[in-house]
């Protein structure tokens, strides 16, 4: 936003109505960061910004910024209502929000937080917290992986091929990390959850056979052990068919059933069947999500025996706008049978 704004005003003083080449956008791109970060502590700070041989001397107020990244902040407490909507459904209260992340040291996030929930902010290690949590979920995952490579086990009594990285034990101590010591299982030390919801094209025959997305893994479903699986039968819907198709969406949405939105597709796959067979045969279809964002699915006709599978990585970097989502919650809440 800083850098758009920059671009924008040195053009409408120098009149310059060209291209930014990679270099100026790079130039750019670090003024304006350097800019931000002193808005921090300062109420205007000046930028001098040269382009094809022009320059200009803009000066960005912390008025000006914070009218900018509005949009931003609103996004922030989007995501915090979200959050804290989760951990009340399960039971939780929260009294107490730390901050992580160089942006938390902008004044107006602090302040449009506090003034949104009424709590003191707490600034826990801006720039390294994200990086140390990473640090100790790769070094469980690794004290894990190592056990069960010592043990001679794994996921389902198989070792995996790449199971000889794991067979020198960790560098670091796990019982000298206060969060990991005692823990058995990274699942102890850090809850894994799906980030988005992830669904299939089907027809809800109850709902005049509409063809809709039906979500299978939802959205902060727990991942245990890293994966979640869902299994359910489809079923054909015209006697002799001679395939299935099974588009893949991914969504912020919450919802069991809602209208397709091909924004969202992200795969799909098809399976050939046994001929000859009547309406209403069934279809195997089950669905895997593991913690390292690939999304299995696997298609199966039990009839002939044959199947089909995909692996699908999914976006996670897909959001959809809170107008978009509420138009898509409206649209499911009127939805009351399958």
């Amino acid at each position: 936003e800083v850098m758009n704004y920059l671009a924008g005003q040195f053009c409408s003083e120098t009149g310059f109505d060209g291209d930014f080449d990679e270099y100026a956008q790079q130039d750019l791109r670090s003024k304006a960061e350097k800019a931000k970060q002193q808005l921090s502590s300062r109420d205007s700070v000046p930028v001098m910004v040269d382009v094809a041989g022009q320059r200009a001397r803009i000066t960005i107020t912390r008025e000006t910024f914070d009218s900018i990244t509005e949009n931003l902040l609103n996004q922030t407490i989007e995501k915090t209502d979200a959050a804290i909507a989760v951990a009340r459904e399960k039971g939780y209260s929260v009294d107490e929000i730390l901050l992580v992340g160089g942006s938390t040291r902008m004044p107006q996030v602090s302040g449009k937080l506090k003034e949104k929930y009424g709590i003191d902010m707490k600034v826990l290690d801006p720039d390294e917290a994200v990086a140390k949590g990473a640090a100790i979920y790769a070094l469980a995952m690794y004290a894990q992986k190592s056990e069960e490579v010592k043990r001679g086990t794994g996921r389902g009594g198989r070792i995996t091929p790449d199971a000889e990285i794991y067979r020198e034990a960790p560098a670091v101590n796990v019982e000298a990390i206060p969060a990991l010591r005692g823990a058995k299982n990274i699942s102890e030390v850090v809850t894994v959850i799906a980030t988005k919801s992830y669904a299939v094209g089907t027809r809800v025959t109850e709902y005049d056979n509409k063809y809709m997305c039906m979500n299978l893994i939802f959205k902060n479903d727990k991942l245990e052990n890293n994966v979640i699986v869902y299994s359910r039968c489809f079923y054909t819907v015209v006697d002799n068919q001679d395939s299935v198709r099974f588009p893949v969406y991914e969504s912020d949405i919450t919802e069991k059933y809602y209208d397709i939105d091909e924004d969202y597709y992200l795969g799909e796959i098809t399976l050939y069947i046994a001929p000859g067979q009547p309406k209403g045969s069934p279809i195997e279809l089950v669905m895997t999500l593991n913690n390292e964002g690939i999304l299995e699915i696997e298609s199966r006709d039990p009839v002939s025996g044959n199947s089909e599978r995909v692996q699908l990585k999914t976006s996670g970097d897909k959001s959809m706008s809170a107008e978009k989502l509420a138009a898509a919650k409206a649209k499911s809440n009127r939805i009351t049978v399958e």
